[in-house]
């Protein structure tokens, strides 16, 4: 019997150069991350503004790695569980929105809490789509220019 492939090939996760590239893309993501919000912290009740810039701009960034590999470069099997699955999937966490929400709602900041959370989900789906946009505005075709 023949195993079915997956619906993915570049993610497949029993390759093991698809692990290693999503190894080092998190470690590079996940250390960038970690740079930013020790280099822009937050006071313990107040708002997480490092972390939501980190979110935002990973929602952005995302948006516009997929639309430039699959228009620009589709055959370039490497590039999303580097940049996508291993930069971008540490760079940006959900798992961090849900930490600080809880932190400003357990100091006593419900209202702030409940601000950061909105402002990541809807600021990260209105980011991903303008990021999306602008991608799709400036990559063409392999033959066209960029903006």
């Amino acid at each position: 019997m023949t195993a079915a492939a997956p619906l993915d090939p570049d993610l497949d996760p029993l390759r093991l150069s698809t692990i290693s590239l999503v190894f080092l893309g998190g470690v590079a993501g996940g250390l960038a991350r970690y740079a930013v919000t020790q280099a822009w912290r937050a006071p313990t009740a107040g708002f997480p503004w490092a972390t939501l810039a980190v979110n935002l701009s990973g929602a952005a960034a995302l948006a516009v790695l997929v639309v430039t590999l699959l228009r620009r470069w589709p055959g370039l099997t490497w590039a999303r569980p580097l940049l996508g699955t291993g930069v971008l999937g540490a760079w940006t966490t959900f798992s961090a929105i849900a930490v600080a929400t809880d932190e400003l709602i357990a100091h006593g900041r419900p209202g702030i809490g409940i601000a950061y959370l909105l402002a990541s989900i809807v600021g990260g789906v209105v980011a991903a789509a303008l990021g999306a946009r602008a991608a799709r505005r400036c990559v063409r075709a392999p033959r066209d220019t960029a903006c």
